[in-house]
């Protein structure tokens, strides 16, 4: 395990799933929340701050359940629970490594911490809360960009080629809709 100082983390985006680390939250792409208990969480969250790494049964089930007795099929039973709870399209994000562990396979973005912003009741101006605005600005623009990324990554398969195109400009296969030249700035 990487035993380095980690430094603060806000969240998590994987695959059109984004992790609020503060909020103890999940959700899709589309805004829905995914239902996890605190034990999910909180393994999903051992994956995501290792991500592509062997993760020891042993190791796991320490965090997983401190001070705590337990079985590898409590294990199994989580690591089944985190997969059924993630499932899209047939996609597995936890690779098992047979009788020695398990490993997060997927590609992840790691967000930034959105510091909370205070107003007015603690008695600072607004030369001083620029900070605080300035951090949230920079999480606002990192969300921006993965959520960017994956309009793109939606709009690709409907891309058509400079050959390909109409006089008027490319347009949407099969929709006879224009595709925009450019993708407009996400409102946060």
């Amino acid at each position: 395990m990487n035993n380095s100082v980690a430094q603060p983390v806000g969240g998590y985006e994987f695959d059109g799933f984004m992790v609020d680390v503060r909020r103890r939250g999940v959700w899709r792409q589309d805004g829905t929340p995914v239902q996890l208990t605190a034990r999910l969480f909180k393994t999903l969250l051992l994956f995501l701050e290792h991500p592509g790494e062997l993760l020891d049964k042993d190791w796991l089930m320490a965090r997983i359940w401190p001070g705590m007795d337990v079985g590898e099929n409590s294990l199994s039973q989580i690591i089944c629970s985190l997969r059924r709870a993630l499932a899209r399209n047939g996609r597995g994000y936890i690779q098992t490594e047979s009788r020695h562990g398990f490993r997060f396979v997927c590609p992840m973005t790691v967000l930034p911490p959105l510091p909370l912003l205070q107003h007015g009741s603690s008695g600072r101006g607004d030369s001083e809360l620029l900070p605080d605005a300035l951090a949230r600005l920079s999480y606002m623009l990192a969300v921006q960009d993965v959520i960017m990324r994956h309009l793109a990554d939606m709009l690709a398969p409907h891309h058509v080629d400079a050959a390909q195109q109409e006089p008027g400009g490319p347009t949407l296969a099969g929709s006879g809709g224009h595709v925009p030249s450019r993708i407009p700035a996400f409102p946060l």
